[in-house]
């Protein structure tokens, strides 16, 4: 019996052995993904980290931001061409002025410009008989070098020449920035009336109205100046003939003889001249003051006769 129960507890641990032998690899091979788990996940906390970009703006939020920063930017300066007003002054020697009056018209017009006066004096009553002609041209300042260049070329010779050149750009650039706040002001005060329900104040803003847009017509009209002067230019030159180089003068006994019964005569004529004169300025005194004065001296003297200094001696003398 003894043998027997030892027999039983024998079978019994091996079969507990056995089972223990197959229970192994099951635990074996659970256990061996929650390692690896562990394993991934401690490599993956010692990687290092990367900075991650942020995220790019939508389609739909890209236009609103460029208009922002379109906005936003601060305004470029105005690039504006320099305004400057070249003027030129031209005295010339030339035995043919008409002449060369043509010429002027011609090179004015053939560089784009046109003729503004042209004005023809002779002196024929002088012994010299010299001529003169004034002309007054416009061309643009692009051409004005060419202008002056083919003037220079006129005549026998230059007596006078000038050119000058006045820059405006800066004065030009000032009434633009004038003009852009005084019609800025200008809205406004519409925007202010189109609100207004006082008859008061559409009156006081219409006077406001009035002043600012008096100075934009007035920065206006000096732009316009300014803008007319600096694309054309003003050339004023004038031709004359040449002055005789000695006067001709006569010189003897005969022609000094002459000359002085010219001046006898002439001194003749200035003493009948005065005396004509005196009576024409002494004849209104005379008729006004001493012919009435006369005319009242004499009634006096028929009125009242010679006055009496002594008076008469008694005819009868006193008795003794």
């Amino acid at each position: 019996m003894k043998h027997f129960l030892v027999l039983c507890c024998l079978f019994a641990l091996f079969l507990a052995s056995c089972k223990s032998a197959d229970h192994a690899p099951q635990l074996a091979a659970a256990t061996a993904p929650q390692a690896s788990t562990a394993a991934n996940e401690s490599f993956r906390m010692e990687e290092p980290t990367v900075a991650k970009e942020p995220p790019k703006p939508s389609a739909s939020l890209a236009p609103v931001q460029a208009k922002y920063t379109d906005e936003t930017k601060p305004p470029e300066p105005l690039v504006t061409d320099r305004k400057i007003v070249r003027n030129g002054e031209f005295a010339i020697e030339t035995k043919t002025p008409t002449e060369d009056q043509r010429k002027l018209q011609f090179i004015a017009e053939s560089l784009g410009g046109f003729v503004v006066t042209s004005e023809f004096k002779s002196s024929t009553g002088r012994s010299d008989g010299s001529t003169m002609v004034n002309v007054i041209l416009r061309v643009p300042s692009a051409n004005f070098q060419k202008a002056t260049d083919e003037i220079v070329k006129l005549g026998l010779r230059v007596l006078h020449q000038k050119t000058t050149g006045n820059d405006v750009t800066v004065e030009f650039v000032d009434l633009e920035a004038r003009l852009r706040a005084k019609k800025a002001l200008e809205a406004q005060y519409f925007e202010i009336m189109k609100r207004a329900s006082k008859i008061s104040d559409v009156l006081e803003v219409q006077e406001k109205l009035t002043e600012v847009r008096t100075e934009i017509e007035q920065h206006e009209g000096r732009r316009r100046y300014l803008e007319n002067q600096s694309a054309l230019s003003t050339i004023n030159i004038s031709l004359q003939t040449p002055a005789p180089l000695v006067a001709a003068t006569q010189t003897g006994f005969w022609a000094s003889i002459k000359n002085s019964f010219g001046d006898g005569v002439d001194v003749a004529v200035a003493i009948v001249l005065g005396l004509v004169h005196l009576v024409i300025v002494a004849l209104p005194i005379f008729v006004l003051l001493l012919l009435p004065g006369g005319l009242l001296l004499r009634y006096l003297w028929k009125r009242f006769g010679r006055p009496r200094i002594f008076p008469k001696e008694n005819s009868l003398s006193p008795e003794v």
